[in-house]
This record gives C-alpha cells, sequence and structure tokens, in this order.
C-alpha cells in the first residue's frame, strides 16, 4: 500500500528503491512512534483518504526516472553536459522534501489560504511521522510548526477573521486543533528552538540536515534580494523584477476582475510587495490603481458596506497615488485613454511630454465617499463605533480637496463639478466653528507652491480668523451655476441657502429662494434633490423663527409638518408599514435613501418650533371666531395644531404637562384666556429650545410675541362685556407701552376684526353694540340649528317608511305620492 504523499508528488524521491524499502519498513509503526492522534480531525482531513482503490494513481505504471528523462529531456541533457551530476541519498532527498513542504506553508500563510496550509501541514507531519525513527527530528519541521502556531493564533484574533469565507475558517480551526497536539507531542524541542532559534539550528545542522551542493551554474544565476523579496518560477528558480514582469502581472490582475473563483487577497498581497519593488513612476501609479481597484473587489456583495480597516488603507493608498501624481507632472490619469497594450516597457511621453494613464482619481474618491456615507447610514448611531467612525472625516474631506487640485491642474472640469457637489455635502449642515477647523487642518497638509498649491475656486487659507463659512460655500457654488446640468445647479442654489439660512441671514435666503423659481419644478426632481429642498425649507423656517417673522415661520413649516410624514420628507426614516415588506425583498434599497444620523434634524424641536408658532397665530383667530358665527372668519391655519387642541378639549381631567405638546396645548389654553404670563411660563419651560442657539434671546422674544398675541386675543374673548377700556389698562394688562397698545388696537379697528373705536381724548377703546354676540348665545344658536336639522332629518324618515317622497323645495312640508303627480303640477 502507497502512503498519500508517495501518491501526491511523483518525485524523484518518491520513486527510489531505498524510499520504498523505509516506508514498508516504517508503515506499521507510523502511528505509534508519533503519539499523534488525528481521529477527531478525521472530518476536516484531505479527500484523498476517502477515494476508492482504482481512482488513486497507480505507481507501478509511471516509468523510472531515467526512461522518462531519456525520452523528455534530452534537449536539456545536452545544454547540461559541462554541469556536474549530484547523486543524493534518500536521507537528503527527503531532508529536500520537508523544506518545500516548508517553503509552501511559508508562501501559503503569505496570502492566508488556510487551506492549501492544512493540505501541506498533513502531508509534512505523514512524512516526519515515518521518517522520525530513522532521521530524527528535521529543524525546520520544529521551526515550521512554532511559527504556524504563533501564525494560527495571531490570525484567528485579527480582524481579518471576519472576512474569511466558510473554507478557509473552517482549515484555519481545524489547523489551530492539530496544532494543540502536536505541540503536546514535541514540547520539548519546541522550548529548545524558541529559547535560541538560530542556535538550534546551527546546531543541529551539522549532524541533521545536511545540504545537497550546487553546481556552479546554480550558483551563477541565483538571484539575490537585500529586502527579501524574490519571484519564483515555476522551476523553483528566481527571477529578477522587471518592468515585463510588474506590466504582466497587472494585466493578468487586471483581466481576471469580475471573474469567479479568484483569489483576491492573494492578487492585493502581490501587489502590495510590488508596490515596495518597484521602480518608475509609471509602475508605482499603475500598481497603485491597480491595487485600490482590488480593494474594493473584495467587498462582499452580501455587505452593507466596505469594513473599515479596508477603507481606511484605501485612504492611505489613494493618497499616495495623488503624491506620485504631484511628484510626477510628466503623468496624467485621464478617463477614455486608450490603453497601453506593450508589457515589455514603459510608454513613451507624447510630443507634448506627457504618459496618459487609462483611470479616474475622481471615482476612486467617490467610491470611498460613497462608502464612508453607507458606513455611517447601517452603524447604529448611538454606539461609539459611530462617533469613531466620524473621526475618519477629515481624511477624507482631505483627498476631496486634494482631488479637486489634482482636477484643477489637468484641466479636466467634467469631473471637476463631482468633486465640488461632494464637498459641499460635507459641510454646508455645519456651523462654521466646525468646518474651520476642517479647512485648515486639510490645507496644513498641502504643501505650498508645489503642482496641487493652490485653488482658483478655493483658495488656501492663509489666516483662520477671516475665515467665513457662507463665502466659502459662495465659491464652491459659483461654477455650478454656470453649468447646463440643472441638477447641479439646484443643488448649488439648496447648498448655498441651507448655508444663509443656518447663519441667520434671512432676507439673502428669500431673494435668492424666491428667484430660483424652484418651488414649480421640485415636484419633478429626484429623490435626492427633493429631500434636500426639504432639510432646507425647514432650516429657513427656523431662520425666520429666530428673527421673530412667526408667520413666514409657520408657513415655511406647514409643507413639511402639515403632511404628516415629516420624518420620511427629511429621509430620516420611515413610518411604521402596515404590511410587512416580502422576505425576499431586500430592505437596503430604503436605507441608502437614509441621511447619516449626524446630519439630522431634530424633530422634536421641528414640531415645537411649528407648534408655536402655530398656536401664535391660531389662538387669537379662534378667539375672534367665537364671538362671530361668519365661517369665512375661522380660516384653518395650522390642522395639526387644530387636532390636537380638539383632543386636549374632550379631555375630562387634565393633569401637569409631561411632554412638548402638553406644554404647548396648557400654553394655549392660557393665552385664550388672556393669562399670557402663565402662557410664557410653559412656553419657557419647554427643554429643547436650549438646542437653539442663543436660546434665551429667543425666549425673550416669544415672551414679546406672547403678549401682542395675548393683547388681540382678550379684546376678541371679552369684546362683548366691554363697553369702553382704557388703553392704560390694557397697558398694565399685558406689560406693554400704550403706543405698542395703541398700535395693536389700531391695526385691529383697521383690519375690521372688533367693531370699536379710539376716543383719544379719554385714551381709551369704544366698543358698538349689536354686532358681538357673548359665547353662550353662540351656543344657543348652534343648539337651534342642531336641532332644527334633528327635525327635519326626523321628517323626511318617516316620510320614506310610508312610501312617499319628500320635496325639499316644499317649504310647507307637503309630500308628492310620484312622479305623475309632479308632472301634472309641473303642466
Amino acid at each position: 500500500m502507497s502512503s498519500r504523499f508517495f501518491a501526491a508528488g511523483y518525485s524523484d524521491s518518491d520513486l527510489s528503491s531505498s524510499d520504498e524499502e523505509l516506508d514498508s519498513e516504517f508503515e506499521s509503526e507510523q502511528s505509534s512512534d508519533s503519539g499523534i492522534d488525528f481521529s477527531e480531525d478525521d472530518e476536516d482531513a484531505s479527500d484523498y483518504e476517502q477515494q476508492p482503490q482504482e481512482d488513486r494513481p497507480n505507481l507501478s505504471n509511471v516509468p523510472s526516472r531515467f526512461l522518462r528523462t531519456a525520452g523528455s529531456d534530452s534537449d536539456s541533457d545536452s545544454s547540461d553536459d559541462d554541469s556536474r551530476r549530484v547523486v543524493k541519498s534518500a536521507k537528503t532527498k527527503r531532508l529536500e522534501e520537508v523544506q518545500e513542504i516548508v517553503e509552501s506553508i511559508e508562501t501559503a500563510k503569505m496570502v492566508n489560504e488556510w487551506s492549501i496550509i492544512l493540505t501541506e501541514f498533513d502531508k509534512l507531519i505523514r512524512l516526519v511521522t515515518r521518517h522520525a525513527a530513522q532521521d530524527g527530528l528535521y529543524p525546520a519541521f520544529i521551526q515550521c510548526i512554532s511559527e504556524l502556531d504563533e501564525d494560527a493564533k495571531e490570525a484567528a484574533k485579527s480582524d481579518d477573521r471576519k472576512s474569511m469565507n466558510a473554507t478557509l475558517a473552517k482549515a484555519l480551526n481545524t489547523i489551530r486543533n492539530r496544532l494543540k497536539k502536536v505541540m503536546r507531542t514535541y514540547e520539548s524541542e519546541i522550548e529548545k528552538y524558541r529559547k535560541d532559534p538560530d542556535g538550534y539550528l546551527n546546531g543541529t545542522a551539522a549532524t541533521s540536515t545536511p545540504q545537497p551542493e550546487q553546481t556552479a551554474q546554480q550558483q551563477q544565476h541565483q538571484p539575490i534580494d537585500d529586502e527579501g523579496f524574490t519571484v519564483v518560477s515555476k522551476d523553483g528558480k528566481a527571477k529578477a523584477i522587471t518592468t515585463e514582469y510588474v506590466l504582466q502581472t497587472l494585466r493578468t490582475v487586471i483581466e481576471s476582475r469580475g471573474k469567479r473563483n479568484i483569489d483576491r487577497a492573494a492578487q492585493i498581497k502581490t501587489l502590495e510587495d510590488l508596490r515596495s519593488k518597484v521602480g518608475s513612476a509609471y509602475q508605482r501609479i499603475r500598481v497603485l490603481q491597480v491595487l485600490i481597484a482590488c480593494r474594493f473587489d473584495m467587498i462582499n456583495v452580501t455587505a452593507n458596506y466596505m469594513p473599515i480597516a479596508p477603507w481606511k488603507t484605501a485612504v492611505t493608498e489613494l493618497g499616495e497615488l495623488l503624491g506620485e501624481l504631484e511628484n510626477a507632472p510628466h503623468i496624467v490619469v485621464a478617463e477614455g485613454v486608450e490603453a497601453y497594450d506593450d508589457d515589455s516597457k514603459d510608454p513613451e511621453p507624447n510630443e507634448n511630454g506627457i504618459v496618459f494613464i487609462n483611470g479616474s482619481v475622481t471615482s476612486f474618491i467617490e467610491r470611498l465617499d460613497d462608502e464612508f456615507t453607507k458606513s455611517l447610514q447601517y452603524i447604529d448611531p448611538h454606539s461609539t463605533e459611530y462617533v469613531e467612525r466620524l473621526k475618519d472625516e477629515p481624511s477624507l474631506y482631505q483627498l476631496l480637496i486634494r482631488g479637486q487640485l489634482y482636477i484643477e491642474s489637468v484641466n479636466q472640469s467634467k469631473n471637476l463639478y463631482g468633486l465640488l457637489v461632494r464637498r459641499l455635502e460635507h459641510i454646508y449642515f455645519k456651523s462654521e466653528e466646525i468646518v474651520k477647523p476642517y479647512e485648515v487642518a486639510a490645507w496644513s497638509k498641502i504643501p505650498e507652491g508645489g503642482r496641487f498649491g493652490d485653488s482658483k475656486i478655493t483658495p488656501r487659507i492663509f489666516d483662520s480668523s477671516k475665515f467665513v463659512l457662507h463665502e466659502l460655500i459662495k465659491q464652491l457654488c459659483a461654477p455650478l451655476y454656470e453649468q447646463d446640468d440643472n441638477v447641479l445647479r439646484t443643488k448649488a442654489m439648496l447648498f448655498q441657502v441651507y448655508s444663509y439660512a443656518l447663519h441667520n441671514h434671512y432676507y439673502k435666503v428669500r431673494t435668492l429662494f424666491l428667484m430660483s423659481h424652484v418651488q414649480s419644478s421640485i415636484s419633478n426632481a429626484d429623490v435626492g434633490v427633493q429631500v434636500l429642498y426639504n432639510r432646507t425649507l425647514v432650516q429657513i423656517g427656523f431662520c425666520a423663527f429666530r428673527k421673530g417673522l412667526i408667520a413666514e415661520a409657520q408657513q415655511c413649516l406647514q409643507e413639511v409638518c402639515g403632511s404628516g410624514r415629516t420624518k420620511e420628507l427629511l429621509a430620516q426614516g420611515s413610518l411604521i408599514q402596515r404590511y410587512p415588506q416580502n422576505a425576499g425583498e431586500p430592505e437596503t434599497v430604503d436605507t441608502q435613501r437614509f441621511i447619516p444620523f449626524h446630519m439630522h434634524i431634530n424633530l422634536e424641536l421641528l414640531e415645537c418650533v411649528y407648534l408655536t408658532s402655530s398656536m401664535i397665530i391660531e389662538t387669537p383667530i379662534l378667539a375672534a371666531a367665537g364671538s362671530n358665527t361668519d365661517n369665512k372668519r375661522k380660516p384653518l391655519i395650522s390642522r395639526p395644531f387644530r387636532r390636537l387642541l380638539d383632543h386636549h378639549d374632550r379631555q375630562v381631567f387634565v393633569g401637569p404637562p409631561e411632554n412638548m405638546r402638553d406644554y404647548v396645548m396648557q400654553a394655549a389654553k392660557a393665552l385664550a384666556s388672556g393669562d399670557w404670563r402663565k402662557s410664557k411660563d410653559f412656553i419657557c419651560a419647554i427643554k429643547i429650545w436650549d438646542l437653539m442657539p442663543e436660546s434665551e434671546k429667543i425666549k425673550e422674544m416669544l415672551g414679546t410675541k406672547l403678549q401682542e398675541e395675548g393683547l388681540r386675543t382678550y379684546i376678541f374673548t371679552y369684546a362683548s362685556l366691554y363697553e369702553a377700556i382704557t388703553l392704560d389698562t390694557l397697558a398694565t394688562l399685558f406689560d406693554l407701552s400704550v403706543s405698542k397698545v395703541t398700535s395693536i388696537i389700531s391695526k385691529v379697528i383697521y383690519d375690521d376684526e372688533i367693531a370699536a373705536a379710539l376716543d383719544q381724548q379719554t385714551n381709551s377703546l369704544i366698543f358698538r353694540k349689536g354686532f358681538e354676540v357673548t359665547p353662550l348665545q353662540s351656543f344657543a344658536l348652534a343648539l337651534a340649528d342642531k336641532a332644527a336639522q334633528l327635525s327635519d332629518l326626523n321628517e323626511r324618515q318617516t316620510q320614506q317608511s310610508q312610501g312617499g317622497r319628500y320635496d325639499r323645495d316644499d317649504k310647507r312640508g307637503n309630500y308628492r305620492a310620484g312622479n305623475q303627480r309632479a308632472r301634472t303640477v309641473k303642466a
């Protein structure tokens, strides 16, 4: 019975007579001499042991070494006549075989191919077990299992473990389990090696590891690499790294992209080694291009976003790529360039001294930006991981600036506008205090006077004290306004308006927003543009509210808050679905439409501003409608506010306020009764105001508005109870000056909201009777109307039960028996 090792190799040592004798002699001692039992790991072993006997290769049919050499290697024999042949013993051959297996394991460890390592490890254990009694322990074997144990432990703890497929993970676990048993068996030898590795290897090399002699020809052609990196060909001979090898390797990697069963990790490892070995700038740029593209190919299809560690590595490599382009001004990366097909040498510059490389720096930056955004969309925003992820934004923002500078330097305006939009997306919603460190840190890492030293669009920041955010945004938006693309122009306008509104430039906002006429065409825009429009509209409402323009603020917020779908319109979440999604329908599409958490507008603050503005506007209107039966005097300003107020009025018992809505409703009821101080206390007790800048000024502004609207509400509510009231009394009640009270009363009279007049001699307000009804009279009239309607409905039901038809036009309540009588009467 031939062993698995001999069936797999077909080497010279496999076919030697001495090996066959030793195999037959020690075959029975394999398990007893080793002391290693792998019975628990038989499931994970190679499939070779499970093959039928007839499927295994037959060594008896293999021709001898001399016959095979005579027929196939005649040319090589003639070329090696002058070389000295070396006769190797069986022990030397086995030692070489051990060394080959160890080298295979080391090569597989470089690319984390644990399935290959498992196969080679099994071969090594079987070989050592068979010949341990005759040859002793090989030092290379002890060194291999010691280092393999450390590498396996490190791989199990590393972050790459999560990205392993099932096959590699299973192989790694199997190796770790088997290594535990091997380490226990050879524990003493491993301890000797770890105490003094060099001494152990040198001390045993003279007696146990004889090296075969090398011919002069082998010594002459053996390449030496001072840095430890050597390319090995299929025949085991090392070859130097040449331009042809680099370009052919890149072509092989590029052609394998998109294909199945390709080891991407091994390709990345090869490219990483090449990056530090290539000589010319052209080759370094090409290697970095392919390396970054391969990192994007490594993203799992089922993954929601690119893992953070590879993302950071790609950012670093893209920075190196931009650095290479800066140091090599004769090389330009551009799209649509004809690919260079000659793999024997670097391309020659054209008549202008420029070497073009097909590719796109912009696409790499945009892809990194997209992966960064997707990671923020899927990471739990309340975890520390989200905060740590946000710390990576400055490095990405610096890449955006460097990419913009490069595109400007090579005059690729087509790709410039996309980078400008992405740069705006990172800063338009932030305050000046946050963006200033971003800009200063990014420009500080870009050397002055270089190829990327300055920008024509956004000049370098020399004095941070003179930095103004909305001026920077204006500079970034200026080139976008000149484009024919309506989407770019709309986004630029909304970015600029949002920034102006954030910094309280309301009248600039109003002018720019109305001149754009974006309201008429926003319904036909993309979802992302509509979300940006809604966010801008909310920010304009906040700006107007901070300025004390309550009516304008309520009007801006009405479109978003009055729809009942605030979260959806702002892309901050979706409503609870009435019917669940299909089991096979992915949710990633909806999630990717949501904006990251740190960009969210506080929905409670938004609702508080909207309800407070609606309360200040609606309360006087409701008071005026209570003393006037004309339905035209009851305009509906805010349906959500009316609905909440009706629900509050229907409650039998009203306890103390517990949330923001309760505070606003209690303030509205107090304002309706004319108690503006109590209303102000309720409004100012809302803690959400602290989230707005200058919250104390906002509370003072709200107190003033409540005084003024409280005066109007008081007049509408109690006008029927007064014949006259002095202005001094009103000024005392609402803590206003007489001139302010006069101004408010005059406007109310001018708008024909009350039937009254100002008497300048007595400085009082005189009401004219006969035009107003009291609340009791209003309720009585409403009750009479409902009673009449109920009586009319009762009579119609009675006649329908008798078979007649009620004539609505008959004021006397007569009934007609049928259509014939109706035609007779008409005739």
